[in-house]
């Protein structure tokens, strides 16, 4: 999503578990990482050569948002890549219990009330719309375009079957469910025949409406009183 910084330090409060928890996790897309110790950090904690790509793959909260606050919260990575024909997104969550749900049982449901990370990206063929992807945990996807959120216009069953989705089945460990979702998005659904020279725009989301413990967690800020995914005002460049 960003190019990272190497040698960023890590603060006093940073938990070793915790960045060696993100760092497997960062290793399980497949990217290399390594662990060093520097005498500047405080108590001897390691520095990270990759922990600042880390934080920028991180999905985050907006703490200003009610639903967000005094609830143990999600901890969801994403990754992205661009090629000529596909735009691919890979989702790792892990989830407290509470924060999970699983009903949505076909594509064109209500996607966003299930544990569901979304995609939502600029069309380049017509700027002044967005596409939204919102996929769920078993791999199934409500898919929309339009230039706000209302007047939305569906995509149709054949559509949507030119989503690929490749999902990382869920386990149960303790009291969090670890999963994974793999979505690549082809060039042709925004009607235009591939992505070479072209930056695309957008922001990725987690949420779970009618889960037991609601969320919203964003990869770029949503400068919003409550939660609004719907905001291309605030999308920037993967």
């Amino acid at each position: 999503m960003a190019n990272h910084t190497t040698g960023k330090h890590l603060s006093q409060k940073t938990c070793h578990s915790e960045v060696l928890r993100l760092l497997n996790k960062f290793r399980q897309l497949g990217k290399p990482a390594s662990v060093q110790k520097c005498a500047k950090c405080p108590n001897g904690n390691p520095c990270v050569d990759i922990f600042n790509y880390i934080e920028n793959m991180l999905l985050k909260p907006n703490t200003n948002w009610p639903a967000n606050q005094g609830i143990s919260l999600p901890t969801v990575m994403a990754n992205t890549s661009l090629s000529k024909d596909f735009f691919q997104v890979d989702f790792s969550v892990e989830e407290p219990l509470d924060c999970f749900r699983a009903e949505v049982l076909e594509d064109g449901g209500h996607s966003w009330e299930d544990s569901c990370v979304e995609i939502f990206v600029q069309n380049p063929a017509k700027p002044d719309e967005y596409f939204n992807f919102e996929t769920t945990s078993r791999g199934f996807v409500l898919a929309a375009r339009g230039s706000g959120r209302e007047n939305r216009m569906l995509l149709d069953s054949a559509q949507l079957a030119q989503v690929e989705r490749t999902k990382q089945l869920a386990s149960v460990v303790g009291d969090f469910i670890c999963w994974g979702m793999s979505i690549r998005i082809p060039a042709s659904i925004f009607g235009i025949d591939s992505f070479e020279n072209i930056q695309l725009r957008g922001n990725l989301y987690k949420c779970a409406d009618k889960a037991k413990t609601p969320h919203y967690l964003s990869a770029f800020p949503i400068d919003t009183e409550k939660p609004d995914f719907h905001r291309p005002e605030f999308f920037q460049e993967f």
